[in-house]
Formats: structure tokens, C-alpha cells, sequence
């Protein structure tokens, strides 16, 4: 039920920010790379308050385990708020720069809404 749950969330994500499948794999490899590379990816469009919502999406698409519904509701649309285990870019913690913590956003609109620091370097 979980995985179903997460599964439903990460893609509802990628569509409201209107991704393309090969923007995906774009994202991904610039998450993943321990090297600052070229972002060969558009950015999303919505203001991103905390983190670039590209790397917000990797971070959801690579910790999936790590997203939970939480008993509050977004203050614009109504939808239920989720919680995610955000890790910045492999980028980042090679240049020192790196950040992780918890996350809670609305997917539905999306919007950031608060992001609690827990590791940096």
C-alpha cells in the first residue's frame, strides 16, 4: 500500500512540473553526478522557495521510501501535504555546499512549503 502510495505521489509531482520522460533521465544523471555538469533540462517554472524543484524531484525520485502524507492540508488548494526526505545534488556535498533534511510540500500545487536542515556540510 505504501509503495502504491509513494509511486502515486512521485508522479503526480513529475506531472504537475510537467517533465518529459527524457527530461527525467536529464535530471537524474545531473542529481547523480558528483561533478557539476550543465543542466541539459529545463527548469520547472514554479518558484522554488528552499531548493530548485528539479532537484527537489531527483530527490523524490531517488528516495522514494522517504515520502509520507502528514495530517495537514495545503492553504491554497486543500490537498494533503507530503513530507519528503530532501538530499541536495551529489554535487553539492563534493563541493562542500551540500544540504539535507525533511521537506513538507504540496504536490498538488506544488509550492515548498518548509524545509527543516538536518545535515550540511
Amino acid at each position: 500500500m505504501k509503495n502504491e502510495q509513494q509511486k502515486k505521489i512521485s508522479d503526480k509531482l513529475t506531472k504537475q512540473l510537467g517533465y518529459t520522460e527524457q527530461e527525467i533521465v536529464n535530471i537524474n544523471k545531473y542529481y547523480n553526478s558528483s561533478d557539476r555538469i550543465n543542466r541539459d533540462f529545463r527548469h520547472s517554472g514554479y518558484p522554488a522557495d528552499y531548493f530548485p524543484w528539479e532537484d527537489v524531484a531527483a530527490s523524490v525520485w531517488n528516495n522514494p521510501d522517504d515520502i509520507t502524507y502528514i495530517d495537514k492540508e495545503c492553504r491554497v488548494c486543500g490537498e494533503q501535504l507530503v513530507k519528503i526526505k530532501f538530499k541536495s545534488p551529489q554535487w553539492t556535498w563534493r563541493q562542500l555546499c551540500g544540504r539535507a533534511g525533511n521537506m513538507i510540500l504540496c504536490v498538488n500545487c506544488p509550492c515548498q512549503i518548509q524545509f527543516k536542515l538536518i545535515f550540511m556540510n
